[in-house]
C-alpha cells in the first residue's frame, strides 16, 4: 500500500529488509549513515543479546 510521503526538502527515504546482522554490520562499517538508524540497529543487537533495558 502505497502512502503519501512529507519529506522536507533533499530528503529522501530507502526502505530495505534485510537480517539485522547485516543490518547492524552496515551500520558499523559505514553503509549506513543516517544516525537514527545507526541508534536503532545498535539498540537492537544489544536488545536481542539480552541487555536488560529496565530502569533500575
Amino acid at each position: 500500500m502505497k502512502k503519501e510521503q512529507h519529506l522536507d526538502p533533499g530528503e529522501f527515504v530507502e526502505l530495505s529488509l534485510l537480517p539485522w546482522k547485516e543490518l547492524v554490520k552496515k551500520s558499523l562499517n559505514g553503509e549506513i549513515t543516517d544516525v537514527k538508524t545507526i541508534i536503532g540497529s545498535l539498540w537492537l543487537e544489544k536488545y536481542l543479546g539480552g541487555a536488560d533495558f529496565s530502569k533500575k
